[in-house]
């Protein structure tokens, strides 16, 4: 299932308009309650290139890639900005602003 959250948020990252929908149905599993993406342990990141797990909500995980179409995207969608990771505390906005994502903040 992570695979297809990467596909959605680099495809909104393309200009992609199959990316929003494919968003919308994980924005759409996160009102069912299933709100944290779970990732295998030492999966790879194609994005960023590097192991990843347990990153949080679908707006996090687009916050932690960078990805700021992506971000907004899911924001209209009405994903949560004021989430908190459960093991760190942080947000997307924390996130962003700790890590230099300023493109990420504006939106």
């Amino acid at each position: 299932m992570q695979s297809r959250l990467y596909d959605a948020l680099d495809a909104v990252e393309a200009d992609d308009d199959k990316g929003k929908v494919m968003l919308a149905s994980w924005h759409q599993e996160a009102l069912r309650g299933n709100s944290e993406v779970i990732l295998v342990e030492d999966e790879i990141d194609s994005h960023k290139g590097r192991s990843i797990n347990n990153l949080g909500s679908p707006l996090y995980v687009a916050v932690v890639r960078d990805q700021p179409k992506a971000a907004q995207a899911l924001l209209e969608l009405g994903d949560d900005p004021n989430y908190a990771h459960p093991e760190h505390g942080d947000g997307p906005l924390l996130h962003a602003a700790e890590s230099g994502y300023g493109e990420c903040l504006e939106v």
